[in-house]
């Protein structure tokens, strides 16, 4: 899960940066408060945005699981066959036409 949390944090503080590059002006920081409507909409935005970082981490560890029940059950499968060999090189899989 490191790689996709690294990600989402870097898009993050892409988007912290772009927040307060645009909040410079002139040199100077403007700190205006936004008014009740907009400050909903803010925070509304952001529980969304912590929603689907949420959800995204635990889609990925679903899809880590499944990758590892993919892998112990071709293991399954070769042992079942005989075939403990491991190759160096992956077998080419033929590509439909």
């Amino acid at each position: 899960m490191d790689s996709l949390d690294r990600l989402l944090r870097d898009d993050l503080n892409r988007l912290l940066d772009r927040i307060v590059a645009s909040s410079i002006e002139g040199g100077r920081i403007t700190a205006a408060g936004p008014d009740d409507g907009l400050r909903n909409l803010m925070d509304s935005a952001e529980a969304h945005l912590a929603e689907m970082r949420f959800r995204l981490l635990q889609d990925y560890e679903r899809w880590r699981q499944a990758m590892d029940e993919c892998e112990s059950l071709w293991a399954l499968s070769r042992l079942r066959t005989g075939d403990t060999t491991v190759s160096e090189e992956p077998a080419e899989v033929p590509r439909a036409a």
